[in-house]
């Protein structure tokens, strides 16, 4: 368990985990996208189209820094970024999985970014990650992410042509469509940090 924010023993090792195979997922990633012919400065530019990838990072980035520090990091930010993984699930899950066919090593990333990840950054979240102050509102903050991702994933599209998943993409949802994809990622993501803000008042911290 961790004391207060301060990192020792289990969840030391448990930041490093989720820290390590974020990391590790990445770089998969990036080696695979250089195999396609990707140079790495492009390799990167193309992975942060992406909520998946940008959301892999951000986790890798707070539990790492977590765990050099041997403290936790960035206030209720670690929790918000557990809850982001869990989004990545659920969306890739409910809407992506049936026409998304991953191989070789992108196998491998696949499982790891939509299911291995998500589930050890709960599991971590919910026996080590402090949630003292989370309240029903904390998540009106995070939820920042997922709509500034969301503009940013249109202009981008929009700038050159290419976006990164079809319910952003106006020219086949529409932009009524697109909208109201934004506005319902936004409520759920909302109601499962909801959910998650119920269970931490029943957590063991």
């Amino acid at each position: 368990m961790s004391s207060g924010n301060s990192l020792t023993g289990g969840a030391w090792v448990a930041a490093g985990l989720v820290a390590t195979l974020a990391v590790v997922t990445m770089v998969v990633q990036t080696v695979v996208d250089m195999g396609e012919g990707k140079t790495l400065p492009g390799a990167v530019w193309h992975q942060v189209r992406y909520f998946t990838n940008l959301s892999v990072i951000l986790t890798g980035a707070l539990f790492g820094l977590s765990f050099v520090a041997r403290r936790w990091v960035g206030g209720s930010w670690p929790s918000a970024a557990m809850v982001l993984m869990v989004m990545v699930a659920v969306v890739y899950h409910a809407l992506l999985a049936a026409t998304h066919h991953p191989e070789g090593l992108d196998v491998l990333v696949n499982i790891s970014q939509h299911t291995a990840l998500p589930l050890l950054v709960v599991v971590v979240w919910y026996f080590f990650v402090p949630k003292t102050g989370l309240g029903f509102a904390t998540p009106m903050i995070w939820i920042v992410f997922p709509v500034a991702y969301a503009i940013y994933a249109i202009v981008r599209g929009l700038l050159d042509g290419k976006f990164p998943y079809f319910f952003l993409d106006p020219e086949k949802s529409g932009w009524l469509g697109v909208l109201g994809y934004v506005a319902g990622i936004a409520v759920v993501y909302y109601a499962i940090s909801a959910v998650f803000i119920w269970v931490a008042r029943r957590s063991p911290i």
